[in-house]
């Protein structure tokens, strides 16, 4: 193979190199911000922008140099040359599809040995060029909606046939070394070579159209696949290695060497690659149902007609078919299925041997669901999306590989699931019904995962910011930042772990433990550590009134009869009433108090008697007890106090605060604290006012007033509620709030708490 020299080095001003070049460069054409690049780009809206009508939102950049674009193959990883590797702790940018910009932190890169064999320095050291890098965090499904494919266009999973790519339009994506920054550049130009062989995974491009530049180092190239559905997208074919005189020098990955490193790499996060072909074969089914006869694949013929694992792309047409039910009638090998939008059912598969999918998954089209009775084996990583109608299947070996579900729409799994691979959700629903034995890891990055069987022989359910895990079945422990939502029944786990801001969302329908969702934890420890802050616990009380002195079971059950009230202590709890006006739930008003605790609970689960710890919540009205001002006088003011200084009007103190408000705001009428005043903040787009209150004085009303001018005042139409049950941790003041946004202000606008005794 010929060299490509790359010598890395200082760039003097005398042989500064300029962002790439384009033939007939335009920037209406080619440039694919029309300013503010990087921290605030206006995206490309030219009619004749080379790239538009495709997502570029996967495409990210360095923020300390932006040269560096960035093609991304998860919302985690990204693909990027080994010479020009970003240092981990370095920050990168990605443009959501609201026009904004957000950011990640790269945690960790490792070169894969494999890609453009590069020298890289005079003294003729050369290097596999391909790296992957990795995000600390994912960025969220709405962020990056787009899942970048990879085109396979191989023979078999384990050959290669680079010469199949030569001559595919390229859409390559390059920068440059420029001053000032100048928005990325994107060209056309088809392959001319490509190489699979050993180590070295290459396509070359002529420069006669683009010409890529010292600094494009890394970024990604895309062929415009048009996909079965008929539907044109972005999938990649690699990245910027090199130039040399006459040619740029791109890491190849549509090997499958370089496909199954990247995928090892990805799998322990919870992320597949997403792999796409072309269909060479339909299902037809003309004469008989059987999956390996010939005449069931039409022109194509049988896609394992040799007998071995041909593995084959392959598409199935609702409409054309003759026969929608298709017997699995040998075990059967397919890399990829396609499911066509049809008017007709969707396909059911059936019998009793072994439908084995490759690394191109499953995609349906379809509004219809497609039915496997059969039992499916996962032959490699794989994403499958459920499209619109949906996916049903009976059993499922892993293999020990990951299926990743992306895509709206749900995939439902009734039986059993085996072996040692793993299970993630990214977008949709996945229902979980039978009893499983497989013992990798489960993720919900995003979407949720709904568990109505026992999946607890996974160690983990990991959730993601937007992952959300329900149901009435049994995992085992549950760690992550996202959110369990019960709206009825229990949902077992082993222990929780909350430390990185999980979220709880509990439905009671009643007062005793049977009517209320709840996630009982089984462990002797079930708690792994306090909640905080950052956990929050919503109750949503479905009942038609609530009385002072109610007190309701659910939530949390221990099977251990420790007490964990004090675990939950610093969680942020709200507990919600539905919305008499009939949109929804409304917080409960200042008037009531919610006290959390635990009590010890026998519960028969199905199995006998189990004695265990159940959260508890208790409701206290305080306008039903609440104090006078006369007992508040007699509890605050030492004994012989004049009567002049304990009238309600009177300002017994240097501040000058009158007994009436350090009565309503719970302050020390003869010594108040003024940092306790009400105070008026800037809150995101709203006018603020915070102000304590005391919960016993229920002889007071109060109304938050507005005025223009502080000599004329009237009511705001503000309703204040309750933000801090507690502030000052000793039961004595509720913290309240009302908002008053600022496209509803005045143009002058003073607020204000009228404080009166009610009538």
């Amino acid at each position: 193979m010929k060299n490509i020299f790359y010598t890395v080095g200082c760039l003097f001003p005398a042989i500064m190199l300029q962002a790439v070049v384009i033939v007939g460069y335009d920037p209406e054409v080619h440039d694919r911000f029309e300013s503010g690049y990087p921290n605030a780009p206006v995206e490309n809206a030219s009619i004749n922008f080379i790239g538009k009508g495709h997502d570029w939102s996967g495409v990210g950049w360095s923020v300390n140099d932006p040269r560096r674009n960035l093609g991304f193959i998860s919302p985690r990883h990204y693909i990027m040359a080994r010479h020009f590797m970003l240092a981990n702790g370095s920050n990168v940018r990605i443009l959501r599809p609201d026009g904004s910009v957000t950011e990640g932190t790269q945690q960790a890169r490792k070169a894969l040995g494999l890609g453009a064999l590069v020298i890289i320095n005079d003294e003729g050291d050369t290097m596999e060029d391909l790296a992957i890098g990795r995000l600390s965090s994912p960025f969220s499904a709405s962020d990056m909606p787009v899942r970048y494919g990879v085109l396979d266009l191989n023979p078999s999973s384990t050959s290669s046939n680079a010469g199949a790519y030569v001559g595919l339009p390229l859409l390559m994506v390059g920068r440059g070394n420029t001053n000032p920054v100048t928005s990325p550049r994107i060209g056309a130009t088809p392959v001319t070579q490509a190489t699979a062989s050993g180590t070295v995974h290459e396509f070359r491009t002529g420069r006669s159209e683009v010409q890529l530049e010292s600094g494009d180092s890394g970024s990604p190239s895309f062929v415009p696949w048009t996909n079965p559905n008929g539907g044109e997208e972005l999938v990649l074919l690699g990245n910027h290695a090199a130039i040399s005189s006459t040619q740029n020098v791109d890491n190849f990955i549509g090997s499958h060497q370089v496909m199954n490193a990247l995928n090892e790499e990805m799998r322990p996060h919870g992320f597949a690659l997403r792999i796409v072909g072309n269909p060479g074969h339909t299902w037809t089914g003309q004469e008989s149902a059987n999956i390996n006869l010939n005449r069931n694949w039409g022109i194509g013929g049988n896609p394992n007609a040799t007998g071995g694992t041909s593995d084959r792309y392959v598409q199935f047409d609702g409409d054309a078919a003759t026969t929608r039910n298709i017997s699995v009638n040998v075990n059967y090998n397919l890399r990829g299925l396609y499911f066509l939008p049809s008017i007709a059912e969707g396909f059911a598969f059936s019998g009793s041997n072994v439908l084995t999918l490759g690394r191109g998954g499953l995609t349906n089209y379809d509004n219809h669901v497609q039915t496997f009775s059969a039992p499916l084996r996962l032959g490699a990583d794989q994403i499958w999306m459920p499209g619109p109608g949906g996916l049903v299947i009976q059993n499922l070996d892993t293999n020990g590989f990951l299926l990743e579900q992306h895509g709206t729409g749900a995939l439902t799994i009734n039986g059993t699931i085996s072996g040692g691979g793993h299970l993630a959700v990214s977008r949709g629903l996945m229902q979980l019904v039978g009893t499983s034995t497989y013992t990798g890891e489960t993720w919900v990055h995003h979407g949720t995962l709904q568990v109505h069987g026992d999946i607890s022989s996974s160690p983990n359910v990991r959730l993601g910011a937007g992952g959300v895990l329900t149901g009435t079945g049994r995992v085992a422990d549950v760690r992550g930042a996202g959110r369990v939502e019960k709206t009825g029944g229990v949902l077992r786990a082993q222990t929780l772990h909350p430390q990185e801001g999980m979220d709880f969302s509990f439905t009671f329908g009643g007062e005793a433990f049977a009517e209320n969702a709840a996630l009982r934890l089984g462990d002797a420890v079930p708690f792994s550590a306090s909640f905080s802050g950052n956990n929050a616990i919503e109750v949503f009380l479905d009942v038609e009134s609530i009385a002072d002195g109610q007190v309701y079971h659910g939530g949390f059950f221990t099977d251990a009869s420790d007490d964990f009230s004090t675990i939950l202590d610093n969680a942020n709890l709200t507990v919600y009433m539905p919305d008499p006006n009939g949109s929804g739930w409304i917080p409960l008003d200042a008037d009531w108090v919610v006290t959390l605790g635990t009590e010890t609970l026998a519960h028969d689960f199905g199995n006998g008697l189990i004695e265990g710890r159940v959260m508890r919540l208790e409701l206290h009205d305080v306008t039903e007890d609440a104090g006078a001002y006369e007992d508040w006088v007699a509890d605050v003011f030492p004994p012989g106090t004049p009567e002049a200084d304990t009238e309600p009007f009177a300002a017994p103190n240097t501040a000058g605060l009158i007994n009436l408000l350090s009565y309503f705001h719970r302050l020390d009428p003869l010594d108040p604290d003024m940092s306790k005043r009400p105070q008026i903040v800037a809150d995101d787009e709203d006018f603020v006012i915070r102000f304590r209150r005391n919960p016993l004085a229920g002889d007071l009303d109060f109304e938050v007033q507005i005025s223009e001018d502080l000599l004329t005042w009237g009511p705001s139409g503000l309703v204040a509620q309750v933000v801090d049950p507690d502030p000052d941790g000793d039961g004595n003041s509720q913290l309240l709030e009302a908002r008053l946004p600022f496209a509803q202000a005045p143009p002058v606008t003073f607020l204000r708490v009228f404080v009166m005794f009610a009538d």
